[in-house]
């Protein structure tokens, strides 16, 4: 606290008010940062995984001041970068904190043959993820790496190797979110954010589940649980207007076109099929259907569009398809 009791000092002797600080694991109250009652005017600053509580006796261009007070504290609590512990230095560096100095040195530091799974949680109150930290830290296994991010992200590091028993970061996301979902009652998104290998996976991991979040919840919204590389394409199809991406939906036909479009059943079971790798019992399971009735859905889909999707050829041009038609459905 050295840096702050610095700053304190500084604001006393430049304006005449004492400032006092109070750390706390969670805020009462919720999405305020400056409030105020009869006698104090307070301001809330995050710290790590922590929260700062700065309070003052109420006067004249109060929140003026305390928005400048609480500028000049978070500025000096990421001041002592070298102190920082290893998840610390990365929470700044994927909300762009990071002097390019200082990323060298973190590149430098990062242990070699680290490979992990790497997956964000995403809940909507600072409450909910709350409980979700304290769950985590219930279950964590030897090697874990948990950093939250801001009030809605927590990112998790898991290490793969011998006797891993998920198949890849999207099975682990999935996995955990069904764990979750039957011990906490909060509205969760998880985003598989692929596997770390090195410091440049590790370094562009948030990034990747932030994109898998936002892509997620805009082309299939009624889904929990997403995964970075089943938008690869719409990330290189955003840049297109929405009449190219028509031109593009129009030179595809006649395999574009069809009532297989139009039924969602069909194009849920496709688009499942597709994120399975195209494998048939996986995709029953996942859809609680017979494995019978998957093949007639898929027999269906190749009569109707004339798309045998159990090719790999033919899936990707259905993946292609299906993705055109979403980015039009939500430009």
């Amino acid at each position: 606290m050295n840096r702050l009791s610095k700053v304190l000092e500084k604001i006393k002797s430049s304006t005449g008010i004492e400032v006092k600080l109070k750390v706390m694991d969670e805020i009462d109250r919720e999405g305020e940062s400056f409030f105020r009652d009869r006698d104090f005017s307070y301001f809330v600053f995050r710290m790590g995984e922590k929260y700062v509580y700065g309070y003052f006796p109420t006067t004249d261009g109060d929140e003026t001041l305390a928005r400048l007070f609480a500028s000049m504290l978070e500025d000096a609590a990421k001041g002592d970068y070298e102190k920082l512990p290893l998840s610390e230095k990365f929470r700044l560096l994927f909300l762009g904190e990071l002097t390019q100095a200082q990323q060298v040195e973190l590149k430098a530091s990062f242990p070699d043959g680290v490979e992990a799974y790497a997956v964000g949680f995403f809940t909507d109150s600072v409450l909910k993820q709350r409980e979700l930290v304290e769950y985590l830290n219930l279950v964590e296994r030897p090697g874990d790496n948990r950093i939250v991010v801001d009030d809605t992200c927590v990112m998790l590091y898991t290490l793969t190797g011998a006797g891993d028993e998920y198949k890849n970061a999207y099975d682990f996301a999935r996995v955990t979110y069904e764990n979750i979902k039957e011990e906490l009652r909060i509205n969760l998104t998880v985003c598989s954010a692929g596997d770390v290998r090195g410091f440049d996976d590790a370094a562009r991991s948030y990034d990747r589940a932030m994109k898998a979040y936002e892509y997620g919840r805009r082309l299939n919204p009624g889904k929990n649980v997403y995964a970075y590389h089943f938008y690869a394409t719409a990330y290189a199809l955003e840049p297109l207007s929405k009449n190219e991406l028509g031109a593009l939906l129009d030179a595809l036909s006649p395999y574009s076109s069809g009532k297989a479009w139009e039924d969602a059943e069909l194009v849920g079971t496709g688009e499942e099929f597709v994120a399975s790798s195209l494998n048939v019992s996986e995709t029953s399971r996942l859809l609680y259907i017979h494995r019978n009735t998957l093949m007639y859905r898929l027999d269906k889909i190749e009569k109707e569009t004339g798309l045998d999707i159990r090719s790999y050829a033919d899936a990707s041009v259905f993946e292609l398809i299906l993705t055109i038609k979403k980015l039009i459905a939500t430009a």
